[in-house]
C-alpha cells in the first residue's frame, strides 16, 4: 500500500567543438571498428536516441561497495561511452566519485582518467575497479594525493551540521 516515487534525474549535456572529422575512421583498424559497434536493436528498443532515458537507479542496499555514496547506474556511462568513443580511446571523468565511469570504460576496452577531490572515496574506487595495493605502483594506474583533500567530506559535513542554514 505504500508507494514511494523515485524521481531521480541526471542531466547530460553534450557539447561539440567544431565538426566531427570522419576521416579519422579510415585510420582505425577493422578490429577497433568491430569492437566499437553498437547493437542497433538494443539502441532502438531501449530508446537511446530519445532525450529522456528510463534507467533504474542504484538502490541504496547495505553492503554495496558504494554504500553511503551517491553512485549512478553503470548504464549511463555505458551508453555514453559506446555512443561517443571507440575502443582504445581515453575517457575522462572530472568528477570521479565512486569510480563508476572508469569501471565501465575499462570493461568496454577504453582507458580512463578520473579526478576526485574527496580522498575518502579512494578505498571505494579501489574496490570498485578491482585494484589491490600492489597494482597502484604499476604503469596502468597512478594516484596523486593532495593533502588538503584528505578529510574534505568530513570537514564539509561538520560545517553544514554546525550551521542552521546552508546559505549562511
Amino acid at each position: 500500500m505504500y508507494f514511494y516515487p523515485d524521481n531521480i534525474q541526471e542531466s547530460i549535456l553534450l557539447f561539440q567543438n567544431g565538426e566531427f572529422d570522419y576521416g579519422q575512421l579510415k585510420d582505425l583498424s577493422p578490429e577497433v571498428l568491430e569492437s566499437s559497434k553498437i547493437d542497433t536493436l538494443r539502441l532502438n528498443s531501449e530508446n537511446w536516441t530519445l532525450s529522456v532515458w528510463n534507467i533504474t537507479n542504484v538502490l541504496p542496499k547495505a553492503g554495496r561497495v558504494e554504500e553511503g555514496v551517491a553512485a549512478f547506474p553503470d548504464e549511463i556511462p555505458s551508453r555514453l561511452i559506446k555512443l561517443f568513443t571507440f575502443a582504445g580511446e581515453t575517457v575522462f571523468d572530472p568528477f570521479l566519485g565512486s569510480g563508476t565511469t572508469l569501471k565501465v570504460a575499462l570493461e568496454l576496452g577504453r582507458r580512463g582518467i578520473g579526478y576526485e577531490l574527496d580522498l575518502e572515496l579512494k578505498e571505494i574506487i579501489r574496490k570498485k575497479l578491482g585494484l589491490d595495493y600492489h597494482r597502484w605502483t604499476g604503469e596502468d594506474f597512478v594516484i596523486e594525493e593532495k593533502s588538503g583533500a584528505r578529510n574534505l567530506r568530513k570537514s564539509l559535513q561538520t560545517k553544514v551540521q554546525q550551521q542552521k542554514s546552508v546559505t549562511t
